[in-house]
């Protein structure tokens, strides 16, 4: 099964951006939005306002990475039960806290995530927008 997941992770990671209809609506989003793998949290894939708020040069600064590299302090082990708890049971999860760029910058924002299904897999879609300036 893993085997299968992680053909699937690279043949979307490797789509070009002119075929997908979905890819064109994350590229006009004001906000940073992710797709992210279920089973590991890994980023699949990330819009250009991810790279700007992220302050990433290229895509593949955030892909491949888990979505909790960004956060400023690793989550604990409870968080990580309530986000899959929430998402299990209701399917979105939202919450605000500190998060790292690839510059090591600190702003708080929030973030929003809720699980999709697209190319008959189920994936979960992250969108984070910043709700205070960088700390230096």
């Amino acid at each position: 099964m893993l085997k299968n997941q992680s053909a699937k992770f690279n043949q979307i990671s490797n789509q070009t951006d002119e075929t997908s209809l979905f890819q064109s609506i994350l590229e006009i989003s004001d906000e940073a939005v992710f797709v992210i793998s279920k089973s590991d949290f890994r980023i699949i894939d990330c819009n250009k306002s991810a790279l700007r708020l992220f302050e990433a040069t290229t895509k593949s600064d955030l892909i491949k990475q888990p979505l909790f590299k960004l956060y400023n302090v690793q989550p604990l082990g409870s968080t990580l039960e309530k986000l899959n708890t929430e998402l299990e049971e209701t399917g979105n999860y939202s919450q605000e806290f500190s998060f790292k760029t690839c510059k090591q910058n600190v702003f708080w924002g929030k973030l929003t995530q809720k699980w999709v299904s697209f190319a008959n897999n189920s994936y979960s879609l992250v969108k984070s927008s910043k709700s205070a300036n960088y700390l230096r």
